[in-house]
This record gives C-alpha cells, structure tokens and sequence, in this order.
C-alpha cells in the first residue's frame, strides 16, 4: 500500500469534478483520486455508522460530494453573484466575511450566535446540496458555509478553518461539540 501524498495548499486540493458528474477545467488543481477515495469512503462509513463527523473546508466539500451532492468547480468562474471567498494570501486567520447560522442548527448551538466572521481559504463549494444533508450556513453572497446531516447525531461541515481562529468562544465551541459528539458515540 502506498502512502497518500497530502497536498501543501490550504485544506488540500481539489475535489475530482468526475465523482460529481463534471468535467475538468484549468481551474481544477492538485486531485489526489487516492485522498478522494479515502475521505469519500470515511465519509460514508462516518455515516452509516453515526460517528461524529467533522468537516472542514476541502472536507465540507469531499463530504457533500460522498453523499451525492456537487461543487461549483470555480466560485469566480461559475457564479456571477459570489464575493470574494479565496484569501489564500492572507494570513490564515484573517475574518473575511460575516456567515448566517440557521437557528436550532447543530452549528447554531456549538457556537452560540446566529451571525459569524470567518476566515475564508477557498475557491470552489458545495453547489448541489446532497440528499439527507442540510445547509445550515451561508455566506452574504448565497455561497454554502455550513452543512449538516440532519438525521445524524453529529455530522457537521464547515466552509473555513476554525482551527486557525480558534481563540474565539465561537470557533471552540465547534471542537467541544465535537468532542461532547465523541463521548456520546461511545
């Protein structure tokens, strides 16, 4: 068995356009089919098995696509209406923009506020929601930033890196939530 060659860019590359029915474009780069095996079949098995499941930016996306969803290839390409969501050249913990969190939504509980700055590292995001998930966080724009399985104990998806604004009572709570989730599934 070889080793999975993880990627250097933020959050990973992109997902291959060919498990969501699309095809691909130059603005496709660094598909790793070995890492979209693996957390396509993770995905799934999270699921099937109702493990806690937290996923974040390239992970929000792998999750939707595992579960029969699709992603916008390019925002800047594909959607005339999108801001700005690629700040790659900022410092990682830079808050970009302001997400709406669905009230009574798994996020809305982990992080205790409807309203949220966040960073933002990403070009592409989910575009067709899968089936038995919901969107549970969007940007001012329309552009998904969260997801959730909604007949799951804990399957959450995020569209930044609350790893990288952690200081924060909002972006912890996504971590004890996830680890309150871990407990649980014991």
């Amino acid at each position: 068995m070889r080793a999975l060659r993880w990627n250097n860019a933020i959050g990973g590359g992109d997902v291959n356009p060919g498990l969501y029915g699309s095809k691909v474009t130059d603005k496709i780069k660094d598909v790793d089919h070995d890492c979209d095996r693996m957390e396509t079949s993770l995905t799934r098995w999270a699921i099937i098995e109702h493990k806690p499941l937290l996923a974040i930016c390239r992970g929000i996306q792998a999750m939707n696509v595992a579960l029969g969803g699709a992603l916008w290839r390019d925002l800047a390409d594909e959607v005339q209406t999108a801001t700005k969501h690629d700040y790659r050249d900022y410092p990682r913990e830079v808050r970009s923009h302001l997400v709406s969190v669905k009230k009574g939504s798994q996020l809305a509980q982990a992080i205790r506020v409807t309203t949220v700055k966040v960073n933002s590292l990403h070009h592409q995001a989910c575009k067709k929601i899968a089936p038995g998930v919901r969107t549970v966080s969007t940007a001012p724009d329309g552009v998904v930033k969260g997801v959730e399985v909604h007949t799951h104990p804990f399957a959450l998806g995020v569209q930044w890196h609350p790893e990288w604004i952690q200081n924060t009572p909002d972006q912890q709570g996504i971590f004890s939530a996830l680890i309150a989730a871990s407990h649980k599934a014991r």
